[in-house]
C-alpha cells in the first residue's frame, strides 16, 4: 500500500468516525413555568415571588394546546439549572445533582433519586403522576437575582447522561454548583443549548425594561380559495442561543400570544410539516417571507412591539 492510499485510509476512517460522533438531533418536547398547581402565568405578567405559594415551577408535558399524543421530554433523568436571559450567568445555588427530575409516560413526576427540591401534584395531569418542581433550592434558599432590568430569567432542562460530550446530556460534574464548559461552544455551565429545552419567565418586577410576544397563526388553503385555521399544529422556536421548544395553535389556528417573556434577540419560527401537506406562504407581519422558516427580531432597529407570524400551508398536490 503507498502512503497517498495509506492517508485516504486513515481519512475515510476519520471521517467514519466523525460521522459516528455527529451531533445528535435537538430534544423533543417542551418545558414551561407555571405557579405551584400546573397553572399558567400568561404574557408579560410575572411571578409575585421566587418561591412558596406565588413562586416559579417548573412544569413538563403535553403544553397548552397540545394533542393528547403531543411529543414531550422523553422519559429519563434531567438536571435543570436557572440563569439569567443570556444563559451567561447561573443563578442557581445548589449543586447540580440536587436539581434532579424524573420523567416517565411524558411528564415530570418528581425528583430522581438524588434531587430534593420540593414537589407538587400537577393539577391537569395529577391522575398519571404529574408534579411541578420547585425552581427554588427551598423556601429560604432562593436562585440569585437576574442581573438584567427587565427581571427576566432562564430555566434549562437537559438529559442527565453521564457527564461527557458523548453522554449526549449534561457535560460536567454534577456535585458541584457550576461547571466550565471548557471551551465547548454552545455550552452554559454545563448545559448544551441543542441538547437543551429552556422557557424564559418574569419573577418580581426589577425595572420598566419590557419583553416580548411572538404570536404565530396557520392557516390551510382550500380548493375553493377560503381559508381555515390550523389548529394544533406544532410551532418551533428557536432562541439566539441555539436551544429549541415546541408550542401549538389552539382550534383558532393561533398561539394566542402564548410565546411570551422574550428577550430582546432574534428568534427562528419554524412549523411541522406533517405527510400529506406542503407550505406555500409564510408572512411576518403581513409582509410574505421567501423562506419556509421566518427569522423574528425582537426589541431592536424600528422594532417596537410584539410580531406576528403567519404560516400557510396546502394539502399536496391541490393547485400549482
Amino acid at each position: 500500500m503507498t502512503i497517498s492510499s495509506r492517508l485516504s485510509v486513515c481519512v475515510s476512517a476519520a471521517l467514519l468516525v466523525a460521522s459516528a460522533h455527529a451531533a445528535p438531533r435537538p430534544l423533543s418536547g417542551a418545558i414551561f413555568t407555571t405557579d405551584q398547581h400546573g397553572n399558567a402565568v400568561n404574557g408579560n405578567a410575572h411571578y409575585l415571588s421566587k418561591c412558596g405559594v406565588n413562586g416559579v415551577y417548573l412544569d413538563g408535558g403535553p403544553g397548552p394546546n397540545s394533542p393528547p399524543n403531543a411529543a414531550s421530554l422523553p422519559d429519563g433523568d434531567y438536571y435543570f439549572q436557572v440563569t439569567d436571559s443570556s444563559g451567561k450567568t447561573l443563578l442557581s445555588t445548589d449543586p447540580v445533582s440536587h436539581r434532579c427530575i424524573s420523567v416517565a409516560d411524558g411528564v415530570i413526576t418528581g425528583n430522581c433519586p438524588t434531587g430534593t427540591h420540593a414537589t407538587y401534584v400537577e393539577a391537569d395531569h395529577g391522575s398519571i403522576g404529574a408534579r411541578t418542581v420547585e425552581l427554588c433550592a427551598a423556601p429560604d434558599a432562593p436562585f440569585l437575582n437576574t442581573p438584567n432590568s427587565s427581571g427576566v430569567y432562564k430555566v434549562w432542562v437537559t438529559p442527565a447522561g453521564d457527564g461527557t460530550l458523548k453522554g449526549r446530556g449534561f457535560f460536567g460534574d454534577p456535585t458541584r454548583v457550576a461547571n466550565d464548559c471548557r471551551g465547548v461552544p454552545g455550552c452554559f455551565h454545563g448545559f448544551i443549548a441543542s441538547r437543551s429545552k429552556t422557557d424564559t419567565f418574569k419573577a418580581a418586577a426589577q425595572g420598566s425594561s419590557r419583553t416580548f410576544c411572538i404570536k404565530v397563526d396557520k392557516q390551510l388553503a382550500q380548493a375553493n380559495g377560503e381559508t381555515t385555521p390550523g389548529g394544533n399544529w406544532q410551532i418551533f422556536v428557536t432562541d439566539s442561543i441555539g436551544s429549541t421548544n415546541a408550542y401549538f395553535t389552539n382550534e383558532l389556528g393561533t398561539t394566542d400570544a402564548q410565546i411570551c417573556g422574550l428577550t430582546a434577540g432574534s428568534y427562528t419560527v419554524a412549523e411541522q410539516m406533517p405527510n400529506g401537506y406542503r407550505q406555500i406562504a409564510a408572512y411576518l407581519n403581513g409582509q410574505q417571507i421567501d423562506s419556509t422558516s421566518v427569522l423574528v427580531t425582537l426589541g431592536s432597529g424600528n422594532v417596537i412591539g410584539d410580531q406576528t407570524v403567519l404560516f400557510v400551508n396546502q394539502v399536496r398536490g391541490r393547485g400549482n
